[in-house]
């Protein structure tokens, strides 16, 4: 036991060691100029220098201030760059670049702007190359890149199928010139077998930065097993408030979490899955360490049976949360469902569900439903269900909903009847029947039906009657009638609920021109019908390179004196076939005698890129006048850009 305690503590000086002289050579390995015969002995075996965020830095530098000349040193990471040298405003047509002994030429092999020390690559300098820059520096205007210092290396010390070790450090010069900064990370993740069918893995990632190593380390323990008749799984997840080094864990979060399944039977399947998750957060001015902040828990159980010809099936679910000091709230929901096959191809399913809330705002809720789904005969299908709900004084309420749909032999003929009835503080029934048939050898589509609605001394019967037709290939017709009857509180003579007729029709004479119009009386919005006449006409045109659309719509009111009228005028130019210009005119209540009206102008462009994107610029201005005057103050412009993405 000893020998085993002495050898930990060798790996544990050993691995600090080889951190400690890691940093030192990486600083070293930025600082000293190293010939390009010398690098490839140079860096220990698993080394490798990392892409940096933006444009790529030099990995060795070496200048000459008597002479002016210097190089860079850059190492392949399979990129075209940008690259950035050491020095800006190099003298023109100094630059000399070579890769692994090839001279590259100025115009093909590269682009260079000597002004910014900036240059990009025509092919990728492939990994494990070397590029050599050589230059001249202007003694007067050439100046020292001292931003330019982030060169991010890792090195991998151990590596096998199980068990990896990295250091992973990227080096900042300073502005000032002093030696480099190293902000460092050790990444360390191994795995193992503490069982047949068992596989346990561990991750540990800190960065190395110093200073409250708690809050900016990562730790991942996770262990799945698998047995005959089911499995388990437990994972642990903790990183500190401060740690940014990802690896798949969420920054400032402890979780604990269990997951457990059991299948003794065939006919038997049980689940057991706990999760609780707290935040972590300063618990001190100096920000040494974190404490422990609200705490979320949740269990869920679940059993699920075979029973004969059916299945049985329930669920217990608890959701607590609870901050530091704080009572808990809990939450505990429980469902129970059984579903079971009938003779007559019929399934019943019973369910019930239970809710119950502990703590300040306590509260209970239960529900009950029973639902019926009935196919007796290849031409008839019945559905029914019964729900009653408990809880609060205006949830206590019963639903019952029945809907029968025939499916007779002949395709284009459906009927659909369908009742519910709710119960409660406001009692409601609905019924609907529904036949939609064709006439006249198909030429005609009949649709009739009626739809009951009933309240507490109130209700409303509609009857609908609609047609459609196209007697000719190039008119089309149709339109309805709704007849409503009221009981109750709402007299028969009441206007509340008025009936609706409509009428519509399409007319193309030839191919690129299409002429509509139309009019209803007393139309619907949302279901309510509003006292109202409207009539519309309306005209389409393709005209080889331009659209025309035009249509004018007029609206009177029975109730009032309010009348309106809505027209519209556009025109689209197919400049290509990708590109469209677009005008619209639009005006309200211009055609009336009325004291204010508005008008719009819209024009827009659009073109397509491809099938995929299409660019649209579109402004609009809008104008109010009262009265034949134009209030400026109420103009309005409106202008918009938008890319979009077809799929």
């Amino acid at each position: 036991m000893r020998n085993r305690r002495n050898s930990s503590k060798a790996v544990v000086l050993a691995t600090a060691r080889v951190v400690a002289e890691t940093a030192s050579v990486a600083a070293v390995l930025y600082c000293l100029p190293i010939s390009a015969a010398a690098q490839q002995n140079f860096f220990p075996q698993g080394m490798a220098v990392m892409p940096a965020n933006g444009v790529i830095q030099p990995a060795f530098s070496n200048s000459s201030s008597t002479a002016g000349a210097g190089y860079d040193v850059f190492v392949g990471k399979n990129s075209k760059g940008p690259y950035q040298l050491s020095w800006n405003e190099i003298a023109a047509n100094s630059a000399v670049l070579i890769e692994d002994g090839r001279t590259l030429q100025p115009g093909t092999d590269y682009q260079m702007n000597e002004q910014s020390g900036v240059f990009t690559l025509t092919a990728p300098l492939a990994s494990g190359s070397m590029l050599k820059v050589s230059f001249q520096r202007t003694p007067l205007s050439t100046a020292l890149q001292r931003s330019a210092g982030q060169v991010p290396l890792q090195w991998n010390m151990l590596q096998n199928s199980n068990l990896s070790l990295s250091l992973h450090s990227v080096l900042q010069s300073s502005a000032n010139g002093s030696l480099p900064q190293a902000n460092s990370s050790l990444l360390f993740h191994g795995q193992t077998g503490i069982a047949p069918g068992s596989q346990l893995s561990a991750s540990i990632s800190t960065d190395l930065h110093g200073g409250a190593w708690m809050r900016r380390m990562g730790l991942q323990l996770a262990d799945a097993t698998q047995f005959r008749n089911g499995g388990l799984s437990l994972q642990y997840n903790r990183a500190g408030s401060l740690y940014n080094l990802g690896n798949g864990i969420t920054a400032g979060q402890e979780n604990y979490s269990a997951l457990a399944h059991f299948q003794p039977l065939k006919q038997m399947y049980l689940s057991l899955q706990a999760n609780q998750t707290t935040l972590l957060q300063a618990a001190s001015a100096d920000g040494s360490r974190d404490s422990a902040g609200l705490t979320s828990r949740n269990i869920n159980g679940t059993l699920r049976l075979g029973v004969a010809h059916g299945t049985l099936q329930a669920v217990r679910s608890v959701q607590q949360l609870q901050n530091p000091g704080g009572k808990a709230t809990t939450q505990v929901q429980d469902d129970v469902q059984l579903t079971q096959n009938l003779p007559g191809n019929t399934t019943a399913t019973a369910s019930y569900h239970s809710g119950q809330t502990e703590g300040a705002a306590g509260s209970t809720v239960q529900n009950s439903q029973l639902s019926i789904n009935s196919k007796p005969d290849p031409h008839l299908q019945i559905t029914g269900s019964f729900q009653n709900s408990l809880g609060t004084a205006a949830y206590n309420t019963d639903h019952v909903a029945l809907q029968i749909l025939p499916q007779p032999k002949t395709p284009d003929l459906q009927i659909n009847v369908q009742q519910s009835l709710q119960t409660g503080t406001a009692q409601q029934s609905d019924v609907q029947a529904n036949l939609q048939a064709p006439l006249f050898h198909g030429k005609v589509q009949f649709n009739s039906g009626i739809e009951q609605h009933n309240q507490v001394g109130t209700g409303s019967t509609t009857g609908i009657f609609a047609l459609s037709t196209q007697p000719l290939q190039q008119l089309h017709l149709s339109g309805y009638v709704h007849l409503r009857w009221q009981q109750g509180a709402l007299a028969p003579a009441s206007t509340s609920l008025p009936n609706s007729y409509a009428m519509n029709m399409t007319l193309q004479p030839a191919s690129p021109i299409q002429i509509t119009g139309g009019f209803v009386r007393n139309p619907e919005t949302n279901g309510i019908p509003v006292q109202a006449l409207q009539e519309n006409v309306g005209l389409q045109a393709n005209l080889g390179l331009f659209s025309l659309q035009t249509s004018l719509q007029l609206q009177n009111s029975g109730n009032t004196a309010l009348n309106s009228n809505t027209g519209m005028l556009g025109l689209s130019l197919h400049l290509t076939r990708y590109d469209t210009f677009t005008t619209d005119y639009l005006a309200h209540n211009l055609l009336l005698n009325t004291p204010a009206g508005d008008q719009t102008f819209k024009f827009g462009y659009t073109h397509n890129m491809g099938n995929d994107f299409s660019l649209s610029l579109a402004a609009a201005v809008n104008t109010y006048d009262y009265n034949g005057r134009l209030n400026p103050a109420a103009t309005q412009y409106n202008a918009q850009a938008q890319l979009s993405l077809h799929f």
